[in-house]
């Protein structure tokens, strides 16, 4: 049996398994949750706390909260931010 290795760049191999990620999900009816803890919307937008809560601050991203410190992150809201800081490429 012959093995081939092929090799990518960080970023390569970072976007190939976004898309790898996103067809999975296309195509096998899998959906992101309605609301987010803290953790999770800090992994998917791949920030630290404090600026979670800047963003949180400025109105950027919507959230919900009960009386006590439990706060929850709207998905479609931490997406739609992503969406529109996309940096075109050339």
């Amino acid at each position: 049996m012959e093995f081939k290795v092929i090799c990518l760049q960080e970023p390569a191999f970072d976007k190939l398994i976004d898309t790898v990620i996103e067809y999975i999900k296309k195509n096998h009816s899998i959906q992101e949750p309605e609301w987010m803890t803290p953790d999770e919307a800090m992994k998917k937008l791949n920030v630290k706390k404090t600026k979670l809560q800047e963003l949180r601050s400025e109105g950027k991203i919507e959230y919900s909260k009960d009386g006590t410190k439990n706060i929850m992150y709207k998905t479609a809201s931490l997406n739609a931010w992503l969406e529109k800081n996309i940096k075109k490429t050339f």
